[in-house]
């Protein structure tokens, strides 16, 4: 059978190019050729592109040197970090012009994960991510853990109605979603997991390879800069007698060249072999699990909370999950010597029969 993906997965950050990695590798290994429709939406491209004039621009002469120094410090970190994006991209994801849509038909396109339903991302109703594209009749599209910037107003609900009739299977990402969308839109929506969960650890370790640092670290991952993130990291850093390697998605929030540029694998390699990480997002808080590490996630206390508490509480983590983290509290964890593993955890079940569902369908038609 013959898949394709639609997803953000030219966005230079480590969740969107590894959930897009995982349900194209997923999707193999049951036995497809699956194919990532290279789609690549022009409002992200600007946002990752090496060199952007706006970013000198300032109407105040002292704000526009400060913007100027810094950016040409930045300059050769964002050239090499657009490199080893595209680099893991090329390599590891199988790209398809979106000809192919109408020349090489696929049966099926699945569009997700990701946040691809975000309409201020997407500058509105993108037509790729809302199955508006011309295609064959035969192709069947369906979504896989889409997400938006949160849960639709009524109206935002109505406007939707007639793009979710494009999907003849619906997913998304979170649960208060699929059932705002049930409810209001009167359609069958399943949340299922990113799909980065879809993959066995085994193959994980794989694309990681060899350890990087040879020494000891406490492993800081953050979105953007956290002050609790980086005071646990501190603290666990100093219970452990190790120092903190951070990573962060911001690139000017890296405190050093290894970090700013590091690469998808880099990020695997780090995660697998951390003494100890300190996670500020979802995906940080996925690998450590997919990795067994010890670790500890620290709370936004946003509603973005809501899917790191999706994955922790039914495995029984979710005292680590935690607003901030002082000596007594990381004694506690250090002697929680418990990570349950991923296997059979219901949720991810669950998504691998959606996608089963889906595939069936297919096979029937």
């Amino acid at each position: 059978m013959r898949i394709g993906i639609l997803t953000f997965h030219s966005a230079h950050n480590y969740g969107a190019v590894l959930q897009c990695y995982a349900l194209q590798t997923y999707l193999e290994c049951l036995g497809h050729k699956v194919e990532v429709i290279d789609y690549r939406l022009p409002s992200m491209l600007k946002v990752y592109q090496v060199f952007d004039f706006r970013r000198f621009l300032s109407l105040n002469p002292l704000q526009c040197y400060r913007k100027i120094t810094k950016e040409l410090r930045l300059l050769p970190l964002r050239r090499h970090r657009y490199a080893s994006f595209e680099s893991f991209i090329n390599n590891n994801l199988h790209l398809a012009p979106t000809t192919n849509i109408t020349d090489l038909p696929y049966n099926i396109i699945f569009i997700g994960s990701d946040q691809v339903w975000n309409t201020q991302l997407t500058s509105g109703y993108d037509k790729y991510y809302w199955g508006e594209f011309t295609h064959p009749a035969a192709t069947i599209l369906a979504t896989y853990a889409a997400s938006m910037e949160g849960n639709p107003s009524d109206e935002k609900c109505r406007e939707m109605i007639p793009l979710l009739h494009n999907f003849s299977f619906l997913s998304v990402r979170e649960e208060m979603l699929a059932r705002r969308l049930q409810e209001h839109c009167h359609v069958e929506v399943q949340s299922t997991v990113d799909p980065t969960l879809l993959l066995n650890p085994s193959a994980w370790r794989s694309l990681a390879g060899e350890r990087i640092i040879k020494n000891d670290y406490v492993l800081l991952y953050e979105v953007q800069p956290n002050s609790r993130a980086e005071q646990a990291a501190a603290i666990a850093a100093k219970e452990l007698g190790t120092t903190v390697v951070t990573l962060a998605s911001l690139l000017e929030a890296n405190k050093d060249d290894f970090s700013a540029s590091a690469s998808p694998i880099t990020f695997l390699s780090l995660c697998r072999y951390a003494t100890f990480i300190v996670a500020a997002s979802f995906h940080g808080t996925v690998f450590s699990l997919l990795f067994s590490r010890p670790f500890v996630s620290i709370k936004s206390n946003t509603k973005k909370d809501g899917r790191i508490n999706n994955l922790l509480n039914p495995m029984g983590l979710e005292e680590r999950f935690v607003s901030y983290l002082d000596e007594t509290s990381f004694s506690k964890l250090r002697s929680m010597d418990k990570i349950t593993t991923l296997e059979g955890l219901e949720a991810i079940e669950k998504s691998k029969q959606y996608i089963n569902k889906v595939l069936a369908h297919v096979q029937e038609s």
